[in-house]
């Protein structure tokens, strides 16, 4: 139980970085529309030094959970707890 509240707290982070980060437009347009391979160098740069390629191929497998405005506002709702 206890690494499930983990999990789930570090996808609230997770979620609460990505939209303060595209809020602040420190990340491109195209974050988690565009496969990693799609996407340009610099594009890939600002992804890399932000969470790298992994982390990024995982936002893009679920991005209705990662970068949706809704899923945010649950994900700050949680961090708040």
């Amino acid at each position: 139980m206890l690494s499930l509240l983990v999990v789930e707290r570090l996808k609230g982070i997770t979620k609460l970085n990505i939209f303060a980060c595209k809020g602040k437009n420190w990340l491109p347009p195209s974050y988690g529309k565009k496969s990693y391979e799609e996407l340009t160098p610099q594009e890939k740069d600002c992804i890399d030094s932000f969470e790298g390629e992994e982390s990024y191929r995982e936002v893009c497998k679920r991005p209705e959970l990662f970068v949706s405005i809704d899923n945010t506002v649950k994900a700050l709702q949680l961090a708040s707890e």
